[in-house]
C-alpha cells in the first residue's frame, strides 16, 4: 500500500511541477487551480486515504483539461492512458487497504 501511495505522491508532484512549469496563470488560471487543487487532495491523502481518490480524480480531469485548453489537442489515446493509469492508482490502493 505504501508503494502505491507513494507512486500517487510521485505522479501529483509531476502533474504540479509540470502544471506550474507550463500553465500560465493569466491566461489559463482555472486550469492551474484544477491541477494544484488536484496535487494538494493527492497530498492530503496522508491525512485520510478517501483523499487520494479525489485527487487522482481531479487530476484526471486536469490532465484532460490541459490538453484541451491549453495544448488544444486532446487524443482518445491521450485520454486512455490517462484513465487506465488512474484507474490502476485507485484500484490498486483500495484493493491493497
Amino acid at each position: 500500500m505504501y508503494v502505491m501511495i507513494g507512486l500517487s505522491l510521485l505522479y501529483a508532484s509531476a502533474m504540479g511541477v509540470a502544471a506550474i512549469k507550463t500553465i500560465s496563470i493569466r491566461h489559463y488560471p482555472g486550469t492551474l487551480l484544477c491541477n494544484l487543487i488536484g496535487v494538494v487532495l493527492v497530498f492530503l491523502s496522508l491525512v485520510k486515504l478517501p483523499f487520494l481518490y479525489l485527487g487522482i480524480g481531479t487530476l484526471f480531469f486536469a490532465a484532460i483539461l490541459n490538453g484541451v485548453i491549453v495544448f488544444q489537442k486532446v487524443t482518445p489515446r491521450h485520454i486512455l492512458i490517462r484513465l487506465i493509469f488512474s484507474l490502476i492508482l485507485v484500484s490498486f490502493v483500495y484493493w491493497i487497504s
